[in-house]
């Protein structure tokens, strides 16, 4: 049998080549809007689709959940996050 190599496995640069642009643009999203990746996740989810649960959020962005429900407290986004707010979230 053939040893894996996974460099030349496609799933795993496609998986490598995700995580850096999500690494990158990261930064940019913290610096304009101070949003974590999972707070951008989820707001940019509810930007483009409106109320959702969390489940649906999470079903939508790869997160379990749990990590939806932490990513931006109640408070905050009902404080921080107007409408117009989130539509401008594509603007990055």
């Amino acid at each position: 049998m053939q040893k894996l190599q996974l460099e030349k496995f496609l799933p795993y640069r496609l998986n490598r080549a995700a995580a850096a642009a999500s690494t990158q643009l990261s930064s940019v999203y913290w610096r304009k809007y101070g949003l974590t990746v999972p707070e951008w996740r989820t707001l940019s989810t509810l930007a483009q689709f409106g109320e959702l649960t969390a489940k649906q959020i999470g079903a939508h962005s790869s997160m379990h959940k749990t990590k939806v429900s932490r990513a931006v407290p109640v408070d905050q986004f009902c404080t921080a996050f107007s409408p117009v707010a989130l539509s401008q979230l594509y603007t990055v």
